[in-house]
């Protein structure tokens, strides 16, 4: 009978909203099917369903489910599936962190808090998929975005002010109240504070917005601790078009100009390089050079002069089958420290200009 009602949940969850709006294969194959109905040997597929039922309990599971075609063994959503903003969606849910077991299922936080807060529709604990590890954190949504703020403004009082315990209302977003009963739902609410001390709620939105920062200024100082110090923000620049035959030292020297070139990353037979810089001003100032005007590497005849001349794209020289015009890109931010993890595992593609000694 566990795997029964194990399934039935599971089935829930495929067939929830919630589910529905992230999962597109299963979207694909409700919107694709007549009316909605999918053959019940469908879910089979999925790893986790298979392995809480076999196909002998789906006759089972059949007869519990509320819309179903016993005979030609279907069933489909009570309700059709109804797309929403996920604007709407994240301003009507909340990130809750500091959930630990028993309380790290879907139904154990459902029953936690829904016998209080009805407007509570979903729940989504978060798990790593491989190791089925709980990570103690869940999102939580709600009817509409006032449910979600009147639950956030009572758990704030509940946690920060124990409010609770003087008055038997809670001022909501909307200066409203919402009431609370003066035995049950007290001391339900009082034991959900002794049982998860450290839990910490947040608007979803609120959280992607720390979420972001945190990424960003992650991702600061790891560049800044992988970056060889003398190199600047904005000093890389990307070029592709290189002819294939060329050496460093043409390279360098087709490239260089007036810049301070300070290093420059490039494999002999590869079409693009890295150009590092002094200053960004001349980085800048390349990549709107190759940007603005059609140059192309010549091929080269020999190791010295040819390789330094830039032909521009005019009557007299736009000739050849395979030219390839250079294209320049200056890196930023993620890209740039994806480029300096490049170089910590092959440092000797990193050449100076002026003495060609690989950076270490």
């Amino acid at each position: 009978m566990d795997s029964i009602n194990s399934g039935l949940k599971q089935l829930e969850y495929y067939l929830s909203d919630y589910n529905i709006r992230k999962d597109t294969y299963i979207r694909a194959a409700i919107e694709e099917s007549k009316n909605g109905w999918l053959e019940a040997s469908f879910f089979m597929q999925f790893p986790r369903f298979s392995g809480l039922v076999s196909e002998d309990d789906l006759d089972k599971i059949l007869k519990e489910v509320t819309k179903a075609d016993l005979a030609k063994r279907k069933i489909r959503r009570k309700r059709p599936y109804r797309p929403v903003d996920k604007e709407i969606v994240d301003a009507r849910t909340v990130y809750m962190q500091g959930l630990y077991k028993p309380f790290n299922t879907a139904e154990s936080i459902q029953h936690l808090f829904g016998d209080i807060f009805e407007e509570l529709i979903f729940v989504n604990p978060y798990y790593d998929l491989k190791t089925n590890y709980f990570y103690g954190f869940a999102f939580l949504e709600f009817s509409s975005e006032k449910a979600a703020c009147d639950f956030l403004e009572f758990f704030e009082n509940l946690y920060s002010n124990s409010h609770i315990v003087t008055n038997t209302s809670v001022e909501l977003c909307e200066n409203e109240t919402i009431q609370i009963s003066e035995n049950q739902e007290k001391n339900k609410l009082l034991e959900i504070k002794n049982k998860l001390p450290g839990l910490r709620l947040w608007p979803k939105i609120e959280w992607e917005r720390l979420k972001t920062e945190y990424i960003m200024y992650k991702d600061i100082m790891q560049r800044e601790y992988l970056r060889p110090p003398g190199i600047n923000d904005s000093t890389i620049v990307k070029v592709h078009g290189i002819n294939e035959e060329s050496s460093i030292k043409n390279v360098l020297i087709f490239f260089s100009s007036d810049n301070q070139l300070l290093y420059i990353d490039y494999t002999v037979g590869s079409l693009s390089a890295h150009l590092i810089f002094e200053k960004s001003e001349d980085a800048f100032e390349l990549n709107r050079l190759y940007n603005e005007k059609k140059i192309y590497y010549k091929s080269p005849s020999d190791n010295s002069k040819i390789n330094s001349e830039q032909a521009l794209d005019d009557p007299t020289n736009n000739v050849g089958e395979n030219r390839i015009f250079i294209r320049a890109k200056v890196i930023k931010g993620k890209e740039e420290t994806n480029y300096w993890e490049h170089i910590w595992q092959n440092p000797t593609s990193l050449y100076h200009n002026s003495i060609f000694s690989t950076l270490e």
